[in-house]
């Protein structure tokens, strides 16, 4: 992939980041991962993913766009 498609993709998350930093200025993006793994727990019902189930999700569409940056890759 190239650091131009790495960053387009990128910048779709940037809102959520940017957001999370105002909130906890010392956090690195490992944090905001996980509490959103947390939030995924919190608001699975059986209908919805877990932590884990979404980790595993967003591992396989992430290891899918680092291979092929368009929209059908992940």
């Amino acid at each position: 992939m190239s650091d131009t498609d790495t960053l387009s993709l990128a910048e779709g998350a940037r809102p959520a980041w940017d957001t999370y930093r105002t909130t906890f200025p010392a956090a690195d993006i490992a944090e905001l991962i996980a509490d959103l793994l947390h939030l995924a727990d919190a608001e699975a019902d059986g209908d919805t993913d877990d932590g884990a189930d979404v980790l595993h999700r967003a591992t396989r569409d992430w290891e899918a766009e680092r291979s092929d940056p368009s929209p059908d890759a992940g």
